[in-house]
């Protein structure tokens, strides 16, 4: 059988005086990006077509909706956020939650006037789920 002092003289000793503290080398992954290093990108893949308006736009307003998500997109996430406003799911915003779970961290995108263009976040994907040319009553409460 082994001598025990012969193993733990192989274990080695932490490169600093404090037990228990795991070093900055082990710890650091520098493969991981910060979130300003991230840009947005757009996806259309839960976009609600019950909800979308987009038919309703004229040229002047599909103008104005287009050169907003311009101005929004390839920006930074912590820049990117800046432009969304969150929604709940309560009253008429439900139906932009067709199909998703109630959970989902909604928002809108305010572009000119009453246009909206609404989605989530998946890690740096903005979902687009609908672009509307007129408000939700949120005070209304569907069952």
């Amino acid at each position: 059988m082994p001598n025990s002092s012969i193993i733990l003289q192989a274990i080695p000793e932490p490169q600093h005086n404090e037990l228990g503290v795991i070093p900055d080398a082990v710890t650091t992954n520098e493969r991981i990006k910060e979130d300003a290093d991230f840009i947005v990108n757009f996806s259309f893949k839960d976009y609600n077509s019950g909800e979308c308006q987009v038919s309703k736009l004229s040229d002047k307003t599909a103008k104005q909706v287009m050169t907003k998500l311009k101005d929004v997109s390839g920006k930074p996430l912590p820049k990117f956020k800046e432009h969304l406003e969150p929604i709940e799911y309560k009253g008429e915003y439900k139906k932009i939650f067709h199909g998703l779970s109630p959970d989902v961290e909604m928002y809108e995108i305010k572009c000119s006037g009453d246009k909206r263009v609404f989605g989530h976040l998946t890690s740096y994907i903005f979902n687009i789920t609908a672009v509307r040319t007129s408000h939700y009553e949120i005070a209304k409460v569907r069952r």
